[in-house]
């Protein structure tokens, strides 16, 4: 009987499915993008309208515990194009010599459950205020529905998405990609949990849903171009329970679809 109690101690314990879902890390999520402005558009409320500076991620906590944003970051997953390709206004200033990938630190801000969070590219650009910066959070910004903004405050008008293509990164603290946005031909997403495939849009992309797929802007009620800072999560009674739709990376025999527009 001994031996019995002593060799079920030695046996190695498996924790429970359910266990290791509560001890998940949760993570922000992505839930708006406005990678190709249009020329009647000023999404950073500034009173000018930016090819670069108005460019915007959208993330909201879709969770029912607070998430420290402190070391997040987005950035590009790919470098930036060179002078050839479609995006001419966009390539890099010298091919080859720097790489011109979009990336920024969140400093520390903790983002209570349904918070959102904005942040524009900031290209000689002022967002309307308060507005934070990689050094400091803002307080909420009543003219963005209560949300937190952020400034890049990039340097060059050539740090920006791609208009045809390109792939967007939401990394953790740890540095590891927890999401990843792609469009266009031929890019393969980053190894992320959560992948989805941006359509092509004359507005922002948006989730239709907390668990929903990206669709254009203007196929959401109020046909509005973008709507920074304004995302409700009670289009799902389960979005603090299940991740959203995982998008396939797009096959060499059918590649994506390039949008045609130009800035």
């Amino acid at each position: 009987m001994l031996a019995l109690a002593a060799t079920l101690l030695m046996q190695p314990t498996t924790q429970p499915a359910a266990d290791k879902a509560k001890d998940a890390p949760l993570h922000p999520l992505v839930t708006e993008v406005f990678y190709a402005v249009p020329r009647d558009a000023d999404p950073d409320q500034d009173g000018k309208r930016s090819a670069t500076g108005d460019e915007f991620i959208e993330i909201v906590n879709p969770h029912a515990k607070p998430i420290n944003l402190k070391g997040y970051r987005i950035a590009d997953a790919r470098k930036s194009p060179p002078t050839d390709s479609k995006d001419k206004n966009k390539a890099k200033d010298k091919p080859g010599d720097q790489d011109n990938r979009f990336s920024f630190t969140f400093p520390d801000l903790t983002l209570q459950p349904g918070e959102v969070v904005v942040l524009f590219n900031g290209y000689q650009s002022s967002p309307a205020q308060p507005c934070g910066t990689k050094d400091s959070a803002p307080t909420k910004n009543p003219k963005f529905h209560d949300a937190y903004v952020f400034s890049a405050e990039t340097r060059s008008q050539y740090v920006a998405f791609s208009n045809s293509a390109d792939c967007i990164a939401l990394y953790d603290a740890d540095g590891q990609p927890v999401e990843c946005l792609y469009w266009g031909e031929k890019q393969q997403p980053e190894a992320a949990p959560r992948q989805s495939k941006l359509p092509e849009a004359r507005s922002s992309v948006q989730r239709s849903s907390p668990t929903g797929d990206f669709v254009p802007h203007t196929e959401l009620p109020g046909n509005d171009t973008c709507s920074p800072g304004k995302f409700s999560l009670k289009a799902s009674t389960e979005s603090t329970k299940q991740a959203p739709p995982t998008a396939a990376p797009p096959s060499s025999s059918s590649p994506a679809s390039t949008p045609t527009r130009q800035k």
